[in-house]
């Protein structure tokens, strides 16, 4: 409903718009053959005769039926001051039913995974865009424009019993995405530290009085999945030049570090030098008295101190939340009278500057954009690679 043109607005409305809209939509698994076992023949034959094989590395699921997905939205689109202001927002609610998601299996079958249907899984949130002309004169023009989403996903069922569904697990084994019902979709859970009542760890002390934190049990220890994704842009155009960047940001999530747990086990992280000439002090609870205890680790028993948190996934999740400033470019078309007598009608060239720096992030030694898997297990980082900074020359040419 386009409510500017229904009825008499202020001068300083120049567009406001209510819509709504609801959608059902279907679908099947992203790879074909996903229903029975397939084969192929490979190397060389044997007496004449072609070798054959099961292909493929995922388990097949003949039970597997297509998802489904019903979507409701109601959004408001606003300008104001003749277009130099707008707001373009929207609130929305959708459940997917029989999801097909990605789930482990025993590696031992000879296969790396298998295709399951998910019960159901709820998604709300709210999505925005912000933008705005700050300044505008005959040569000047500045354009910025902020757009954010705030997403809640929750599992609300996942088989006739609402078992658990265990995707993904870095090789440290302590840890795995898990869907669970009436909890956020991936949610990590992992190995937690044992603790008192008071919340302070509990440990071991060995024969040669070196503390050894307690494996607690396996808890949830947070969500794999940012809820809080913005991204704010500004365009400056003077004459013939140009001037665009982009900063983006994720807040909310959580992250595993596999790379720092490993670092930590061989003494090659940053906080393993602390005690390395004195010895290290550590307080906390005596899992054989029950008692508190402060006691200082010697430099030649830091290793055995370090190496037990290898299994304790608790200590290396962090939050991952960022803020990248993640594109600039500088671009410069030529003017209409250095065009008049070719074919071409514009030509513009630009220099272009991607991943350039973090401005700020939660997690420290790792790049928080890591990712272990190509699936959409969320949350875990194994010795990821960050992504790399690129410059480029771009061409554009109007004919």
């Amino acid at each position: 409903i386009i409510l500017s043109e229904a009825f008499q607005m202020p001068s300083f409305i120049s567009f406001l718009k209510l819509r709504g809209g609801y959608s059902e939509v279907a679908g099947g698994a992203q790879d074909p053959y996903s229903l029975a076992l397939t084969y192929e023949i490979f190397g060389n034959p044997i007496d004449g005769q072609p070798l054959g094989r099961v292909s493929g590395s995922t388990v097949p699921n003949a039970n597997l039926v297509a998802f489904s997905k019903n979507e409701t939205e109601l959004g408001l689109d606003l300008r104001l001051f003749n277009n130099r202001l707008s707001l373009d927002f929207a609130y929305y609610e959708n459940e997917t039913t029989n999801d097909i998601v990605a789930v482990a299996t025993s590696e031992y079958s000879g296969y790396s995974g298998a295709s399951a249907n998910l019960g159901k899984v709820s998604n709300k949130g709210v999505e925005f865009l912000l933008g705005g002309t700050p300044v505008k004169t005959k040569d000047f023009t500045w354009n910025t424009t902020l757009n954010g989403a705030y997403n809640e996903g929750l599992v609300v069922a996942t088989d006739e019993v609402n078992s658990d569904v265990n995707l993904d697990e870095p090789r440290t084994q302590n840890i795995r995405v898990t869907h669970i019902v009436g909890e956020t979709y991936g949610t990590l859970v992992g190995v937690s530290y044992e603790r008192d009542e008071n919340g302070t760890i509990v440990y071991e002390i060995d024969g040669d009085g070196v503390p050894r934190a307690v494996e607690g049990e396996r808890k949830i220890l947070g969500e794999g999945v940012p809820p809080l994704t913005l991204g704010f842009s500004n365009s400056f155009s003077y004459k013939n030049l140009n001037l665009n960047f982009l900063i983006d940001a994720k807040f909310g999530g959580q992250i595993f570090s596999g790379t720092n747990t490993l670092l930590y086990s061989n003494g090659l992280h940053k906080a393993t030098l602390e005690g390395r000439e004195n010895g290290l002090s550590v307080s906390g609870i005596d899992v054989a008295t029950g008692q508190p205890f402060t006691t200082t680790v010697a430099p030649e028993n830091l290793a055995t101190y370090y190496g037990e948190l290898n299994d304790i996934a608790e200590e290396f999740v962090e939050d991952s939340d960022y803020i990248k400033f993640r594109q600039l470019s500088l671009g410069y078309s030529l003017p209409a009278k250095a065009l008049e007598n070719v074919f071409l009608t514009n030509v513009n060239v630009s220099l272009i500057a991607s991943n350039l720096f973090y401005i700020k992030r939660s997690v420290d030694n790792i790049d928080p954009e890591s990712a272990y898997t190509a699936s959409n297990s969320q949350g875990l980082e194994y010795f990821g690679v960050p992504s790399s900074r690129s410059y480029g020359l771009t061409i554009n040419v109007k004919f």
